[in-house]
């Protein structure tokens, strides 16, 4: 259900890059879905260190808390944890900053430790253009390849597993406006899941998901300083799969995939 809100974390850290030494933030969102749900809260921790003006190390880690507890869910449920490299390319434009992440994840969650997924290797292009120092305009394209030991999560009361995903690829792009302690803006991101190729047992040996799987998310969000480093930001955020037979269908809407939250973050 995570919809990228903690929208205080959307900042852009390559316009003005950060000073050598270790940085970090701490979040916490209280987030429900516009779908008949159980709200819940994300935490999130993200630690970085600048090696030189070129490269950097960083690492995250998200949380979450279930409010209400059932017997297919824990109270604490953690994200898979991602680590990498950062890179700062020189620019040879104007007011404009580059940041190249490579990452790879550790199977933390429970969905990857039962699906047997091992890491999710990423490399992600961004870019930043701020013609002021009160508006940053961005955009980024990733990659993202799965890496596990199957093609189909394991059978259960003796149904077949679904497919597991094989790479995925996505675009974003940000606007956003700062005046005052204020912070205000959107957060549009596109992506395109191709899983595996894989037949079916039934006689007509058709395959299964032949077509990728698309979807989109934007986000709307505002944010206010409290004190050094510390924010309480709120966001809606809308998101939904996109179902494609020749652009016949199409779904602009989807209560499930669709959010709103409420979140503070300390930077430190």
């Amino acid at each position: 259900m995570r919809q990228a809100l903690l929208v205080a974390t959307l900042s852009f850290p390559f316009v003005t890059p950060p000073a050598m030494g270790w940085d970090g933030q701490i979040s916490a969102e209280y987030a429900k879905t516009f779908a008949p749900s159980d709200p819940v809260i994300n935490f999130g921790l993200s630690l970085s260190q600048r090696l030189n003006k070129t490269f950097g190390l960083f690492l995250s880690q998200d949380v979450e808390k279930n409010m209400v507890i059932d017997s297919s869910k824990d109270e604490l449920e953690a994200a898979d944890t991602r680590f990498g490299v950062k890179i700062y390319p020189t620019s040879l434009i104007d007011d404009v900053s580059w940041l190249l992440t490579l990452s790879a994840t550790l199977p933390t969650s429970k969905d990857s430790r039962h699906d047997q997924i091992h890491s999710k290797p990423e490399i992600k292009l961004g870019a930043a253009y701020q013609p002021w120092s009160w508006l940053t305009i961005s955009g980024s394209a990733m990659g993202r390849y799965y890496i596990e030991k199957f093609e189909t999560a394991p059978t259960h009361a003796g149904e077949g597993g679904e497919v597991l995903p094989n790479y995925r690829l996505g675009l974003g792009q940000g606007t956003s406006v700062n005046l005052g302690g204020f912070s205000f803006g959107y957060d549009y991101g596109y992506r395109e899941t191709t899983d595996h190729a894989v037949k079916q047992t039934a006689a007509n040996n058709a395959y299964l998901n032949e077509k990728a799987d698309q979807g989109y998310s934007v986000s709307l969000y505002f944010s206010r300083e409290l004190w050094t480093g510390a924010s309480l930001s709120g966001s809606f955020s809308q998101g939904s799969a996109l179902v494609h037979e020749g652009w016949e269908d199409y779904v602009l809407f989807d209560n499930e995939e669709s959010s709103w939250g409420v979140g503070f973050s300390q930077s430190f």
